[in-house]
C-alpha cells in the first residue's frame, strides 16, 4: 500500500455532498490541512490533523493517513498499530493481505531500530489543545424564482443556527398569472367572467412582496417548511362604468355615460404556507422546488374616475360601492395553490 493510494482513499470520501453536515465539514477541513502538511514534509502536523479528523467521524480510511505520517516520522511500530486498528474496523477489507505484509515489514524495521544504539529520538508530534472552531453556521443566498400563480421575481434567504430560516422575496404579478387564478375560480363558479375581467384590471402588474419564517428540521436533508405574509400592491388598470355596474349591480349615476373610464387598483394582504426541498448541486449553486398555498385575508380596493364628475356625491357612492364589492370578492374567493421553482447561489 503506497502513500499515494492512501491519500486517494480519503479524497474519495471528501468529495462534495448535496446536504451539508457540520461534522463532515470540520473533518474535511482538518483532512485538507493534514494533506497539505504531509505534502510539504511536516509529518507531525499532518498526523495531528488526520487524528482530529478521525475523532470527528471515525472514517477508517483516515487510519491509513495516520499510519503513513507515522512511518515518515520513523515510528514504524506506531504506524503498524494504526494499520491493525484499520483491520479491526474493516475486517473484510479487500487488501487485507497487503496490509498485513506492510505491518510485518514495519515491525521488522522497528526491531532493527531498537537494536541500534543510541536510538534516534522521533520527531515530536504537536498536540493541538483543541480542534479548530466549527465553521460558520449561518448561510446566505439569493435566487431567481417563479411562484405560480403569484409572482416572478427574486428571493433572499438566510439560514440561522438550528436551521431556522428567514426569507423575503419581491417581484411582480404578470397578467397571465391573474388569468390562471381567474380561470380556476370562474370554472369553479366562484364568480363570473365579468368579475374576472374587473379583477384582472385591478391586479395586473402588481408589485409582490413576501416575508417568510421557517425551519429545516432534518440536519442532512434539504426539506423545509415556511409560513409568512404576502402583499400585492401598486398594480391596476382602466375599466368602464358599464363593466363596473354590470359586475356590482350598482346603477350608473344619471349624469354618467356608459363610456366613462375608471382606474381600478387593489392592495391584497395574504397568508402563505410553503413546503419544499432545496438542493446544492455544485459549490454554491442551489435549486429549489416547493408547493404551498396563498390566501387573501384583507383587501383595500380603490376605484377612481379618470374624468371630472358633475355630481361628486353620486360619483362617490358608485365608486365606494364598487370598491367594497371587490374587497368582499377578494377575501371570499382569492385563495390559490402555489407551485415554486427557483435557482440561485449560496454565498456562504
Amino acid at each position: 500500500m503506497n502513500i499515494g493510494r492512501v491519500i486517494l482513499l480519503v479524497l474519495a470520501w471528501c468529495g462534495p455532498a448535496w446536504a451539508q453536515n457540520s461534522d463532515e465539514e470540520d473533518a474535511r477541513r482538518m483532512y485538507e490541512a493534514g494533506q497539505e502538511a504531509f505534502a510539504t514534509g511536516h509529518y507531525g502536523e499532518a498526523y495531528a490533523q488526520f487524528e482530529h479528523a478521525y475523532l470527528r467521524l471515525q472514517r477508517p480510511a483516515l487510519l491509513f493517513n495516520m499510519a503513513s505520517a507515522l512511518q515518515r516520522l520513523d515510528r514504524p511500530h506506531d504506524a503498524a498499530e494504526k494499520l491493525r486498528a484499520y483491520l479491526r474496523v474493516t475486517p473484510t477489507a479487500e487488501d487485507r493481505v497487503e496490509i498485513e505484509e506492510r505491518i510485518r515489514a514495519l515491525e521488522e524495521k522497528q526491531t532493527i531500530l531498537d537494536a541500534k544504539k543510541p536510538t534516534p529520538a522521533p520527531e515530536a508530534v504537536p498536540v493541538l489543545a483543541k480542534p479548530p472552531p466549527p465553521p460558520q453556521r449561518y448561510h446566505l443566498g439569493i435566487q431567481i424564482l417563479t411562484d405560480l400563480p403569484i409572482q416572478v421575481g427574486a428571493k433572499i434567504w438566510l439560514e440561522l443556527p438550528y436551521r431556522l430560516r428567514l426569507s423575503t422575496s419581491f417581484g411582480y404579478l404578470p397578467g397571465g398569472y391573474v388569468d390562471i387564478i381567474n380561470d380556476i375560480l370562474v370554472a369553479a363558479h366562484a364568480y363570473s367572467q365579468s368579475e374576472a375581467d374587473l379583477i384582472r384590471s385591478a391586479l395586473q402588474s402588481s408589485f409582490i412582496w413576501r416575508l417568510h419564517v421557517g425551519w429545516r428540521p432534518l440536519k442532512n436533508r434539504g426539506f423545509y417548511f415556511e409560513v409568512g405574509y404576502g402583499l400585492a400592491s401598486l398594480g391596476g388598470g382602466a375599466s368602464s362604468a358599464e363593466l363596473i355596474a354590470g359586475v356590482t349591480g350598482k346603477p350608473i349615476p344619471p349624469d354618467l355615460g356608459t363610456n366613462k373610464g375608471y382606474l381600478v387598483s387593489a392592495v391584497l394582504h395574504m397568508v402563505d404556507v410553503e413546503v419544499g426541498w432545496q438542493w446544492f448541486v455544485w459549490k454554491g449553486l442551489s435549486l429549489r422546488a416547493a408547493v404551498g398555498f396563498a390566501g387573501t385575508v384583507g383587501a383595500q380596493t380603490t376605484v377612481k374616475p379618470n374624468f371630472q364628475p358633475r355630481i361628486p356625491a353620486a360619483q362617490t357612492g358608485f365608486t365606494s360601492y364598487a370598491a367594497s364589492y371587490l374587497d368582499q370578492v377578494y377575501t371570499s374567493y382569492v385563495f390559490a395553490p402555489v407551485v415554486s421553482v427557483a435557482a440561485g447561489w449560496r454565498f456562504f
